[in-house]
């Protein structure tokens, strides 16, 4: 089995794929005879096919691995157990690749709740999480459902950054546009002046 695996990784490590596959495949076969169902194990050989799959642009087999890993990982791990993070970001990827932001946006909240209960609540790294799960929203033009989101990301950088930095101008214009997609310029226009008053720090007058 551990040949298999090492061989499997020359291949995916060369980029040929595909013969990795077989290889990891075979691996996941011997596993499937000889452990039990939810032996993590499978659930990283599963994860290798995925990522082999994934690297070939073939998402849809790759989606079908990951779930497979992540299964398995949910069964062995608890809830909140960052290791899940990983399992959860894969299976996005694949499915953004996709545009199945509906399932990608279900792994994107599952990721949030993650680290809401594990990170600090100014910790920018939560901020990224809460994007990505507004971004999703986006995609999908549900853009009231993305709002609350930029907004949360917003709150937790102008609690750590800076007010005059332009790191916030993404956040800013994240949401601006979508206030002027819900037909909401007062609000858009409040988030204009505090962009513009960014501008105004950053530049000289006749910028």
């Amino acid at each position: 089995m551990i040949l298999y695996s090492a061989i499997g990784f020359v291949y995916y490590n060369t980029s040929e794929y595909a013969k990795a596959i077989s290889y990891f495949e075979k691996e996941l076969e011997i596993y499937q005879e000889t452990l039990p169902p939810n032996h993590p194990d499978l659930a990283t050989c599963c994860n290798n096919i995925g990522m082999a799959y994934y690297k070939l642009c073939k998402y849809t087999e790759a989606i079908s691995f990951y779930e497979k890993n992540l299964k398995i990982s949910q069964h062995n791990l608890p809830p909140n157990d960052p290791d899940l993070v990983t399992s959860y970001n894969n299976l996005v990827r694949a499915c953004l690749k996709i545009n199945d932001y509906s399932k990608a946006v279900l792994c994107l909240e599952k990721i949030l709740d993650i680290k809401q209960k594990t990170l600090p609540s100014n910790d920018l790294e939560l901020a990224l999480a809460y994007k990505s799960v507004g971004s999703a929203y986006d995609k999908m033009k549900e853009y009231a459902k993305a709002l609350p989101f930029y907004e949360k990301e917003l709150e937790i950088q102008q609690n750590t950054i800076p007010a005059d930095q332009r790191k916030l101008e993404d956040s800013y214009t994240n949401i601006i546009a979508l206030y002027l997609y819900i037909g909401e310029r007062s609000k858009a226009r409040v988030y204009f002046e505090k962009l513009l008053e960014i501008e105004q720090k950053a530049n000289p007058p006749d910028h």
